[in-house]
């Protein structure tokens, strides 16, 4: 998926896929370029050209009530500066939402119950937890519960919150990397991660938690 800078695409070329009643719309243009259009803010569009997006689309045959963008920066080992992305996400009729982000991965976002995977432990906001952290992708949608924190301990006497954070979250975008996550092979990743093996549950709203 690429992000388009054109800003002399005209709306009205394109055919709308997505519901009229969604104050984000969805436009198609040809066969792999789209633009997501804000009533509220019409000066303001999005473009991007995908076609794995497309593959998306024509699996799906209709059915998207409403469309959401996220725009971020997320951490990479091998860069000091942190890397621009961002996600699509189509929500269905039937509650289900499709993610697909900048690298193409698609994911489906379903309801859980995983607080009783977590052993009805006590889940915290990261940001809650550690108040130095800056309230940006992931750390403002990432929780973790007290067994997972207390297991990675030990390693905040030689690395930061951030640090650790950020490893794991890389740890678990690799491991779900290129994946669709169906209903049926279950909600929770299992995770092998740098400082152990962990689980990691995303939620309708995008909010990810870590947990044993």
């Amino acid at each position: 998926m690429k992000k388009l800078t054109h800003k002399d695409i005209k709306i009205t070329e394109f055919c709308l896929i997505s519901s009229p009643d969604s104050p984000r719309q969805l436009y198609r243009l040809r066969d792999n370029t789209y633009v997501i259009a804000l009533l509220d803010r019409p000066t303001e569009t999005f473009s991007f050209v995908s076609e794995i997006f497309s593959d998306v689309l024509d699996d799906l045959g209709g059915g998207i009530e409403d469309v959401t963008l996220i725009e971020y920066k997320e951490p990479d080992r091998r860069e000091e500066s942190p890397i621009p992305g961002f996600e699509i996400r189509l929500h269905l009729k039937k509650g289900e939402t499709i993610s697909v982000n900048h690298r193409d991965e698609v994911r489906l976002i379903i309801p859980t119950s995983y607080k009783e995977d977590a052993k009805n432990e006590e889940v915290y906001s990261v940001i809650e937890i550690w108040e130095d952290l800056p309230p940006k992708h992931p750390f403002d949608s990432l929780q973790i519960t007290e067994g997972l924190r207390k297991e990675l301990s030990p390693h905040f006497e030689m690395f930061s919150p951030s640090e650790i954070l950020s490893r794991l979250w890389l740890d678990y975008e690799n491991s779900i990397r290129g994946c669709i996550l169906e209903p049926q092979t279950g909600y929770l990743a299992e995770v092998r991660g740098e400082f152990g093996d962990f689980r990691a549950v995303r939620h309708n709203c995008g909010v990810v938690t870590f947990m044993q």
